[in-house]
């Protein structure tokens, strides 16, 4: 037997092996359906599907081994910056520097080193 549950709002007429049966909406029916026909109303979505001939296996307890822990996470702290990677930074912030000090302006926030450096040797020039 197998136990087919609707899940839409509307009544189907199903194929049973040995006759129709009537499937109410948001209903269940248990009947003998063919495989071949319980494939494709399982792959229509819209009902789903319940072999009621096998009956639930109760659950086996586990056996938990207590004496193994997990293993050990190894977080490792961020890589300290060198100076050659800091110094970019400051050499930019220092050219910003400069040129506000030469031209009293904002540089430009889309500058990188080699435009500032154009534009102080155009303001010194």
């Amino acid at each position: 037997m197998t136990k087919i549950i609707n899940r839409t709002n509307s009544p189907y007429d199903l194929a049973g092996v040995s006759g129709n049966v009537r499937l109410p909406a948001f209903g269940e029916v248990e009947g003998e359906f063919s495989c071949e026909y319980l494939d494709i109303l399982a792959a229509g979505g819209l009902v789903t599907i319940e072999d009621s001939t096998s009956e639930p296996k109760p659950s086996e307890p586990v056996e938990v081994e207590s004496h193994v822990e997990p293993p050990a996470l190894s977080v490792e702290a961020p890589a300290a910056q060198t100076a050659e990677t800091e110094t970019p930074d400051d050499d930019v912030n220092t050219l910003k520097e400069a040129y506000r000090s030469l031209s009293g302006k904002e540089p430009d926030k889309r500058w990188a080193e080699k435009r500032l450096r154009s534009e102080i040797d155009k303001l010194k020039g």
